[in-house]
């Protein structure tokens, strides 16, 4: 009906997970489709909860965005952020 919508999920990450993906998985594809290209190349590895990120990246700030990109995957207990800054 005319009522209804697609998405039940409002607050949720709005990437769909099919069964095969890990949160590593999940986390590539959000850094890849991100607006800063710095973060598009970032890797991702997943271990018992802990989502650990690493790569490179010209500032303090997308470090944190890249943080901020991932933490929220279904999944995902913590963030351990390797990613370094390159002065």
């Amino acid at each position: 009906g005319p009522g209804q919508r697609h998405s039940s999920d409002a607050g949720k990450v709005s990437v769909i997970m099919n069964k095969h993906e890990s949160p590593a998985d999940v986390a590539v594809k959000l850094l890849r489709d991100s607006s800063y290209p710095q973060i598009r190349s970032l890797n991702c590895t997943f271990h018992d909860g802990v989502l650990t990120l690493g790569g490179q990246v010209p500032n303090y700030h997308l470090k944190q965005v890249a943080q901020s990109a991932v933490r929220s995957i279904e999944g995902v207990i913590r963030v351990d952020n390797k990613v370094t800054v390159s002065r």
